[in-house]
């Protein structure tokens, strides 16, 4: 990722920088030249969504927390890989994926994890 690239997360307020020590840098210029590490924050999360998986994570799950069965699987996937859905078995531990033979049909459902939660609420304050 370019420099110029990193001052604008920063700037942005979508990311972070940390020493190696952990330590948060300040502002997007010292924190470009200094940082070991760039940390994505919620709100960072939620701007790199597509808006059909920002729809989904926002209005496409019930109160529970699962993805309605519309919700589409490469949406799903996406969320899936980013951490901010996973996969759940019937007596609702995670799954490692949605449990399709392939001949089956899914037999596992996709739901919102707490860090999507988080996500969502980054992205309504916005």
């Amino acid at each position: 990722m370019s420099a110029s690239t990193v001052r604008h997360l920063l700037g942005a307020g979508f990311a972070y920088a940390e020493d190696a020590d952990r330590f948060v840098l300040e502002g997007p210029e010292p924190a470009v030249a200094l940082a070991r590490r760039i940390r994505i924050t919620a709100l960072g999360r939620f701007a790199a969504l597509t808006e059909a998986q920002s729809k989904a994570l926002v209005d496409r799950v019930d109160s529970e927390g699962a993805f309605e069965r519309t919700v589409t699987w490469p949406t799903v996937l996406a969320l899936v890989s980013a951490g901010l859905a996973e996969y759940r078995d019937n007596e609702g531990c995670p799954a490692e994926d949605d449990g399709d033979t392939g001949l089956s049909g899914p037999v596992h459902r996709a739901y919102r994890t707490e860090l999507g939660a988080e996500v969502v609420l980054a992205g309504r304050d916005t």
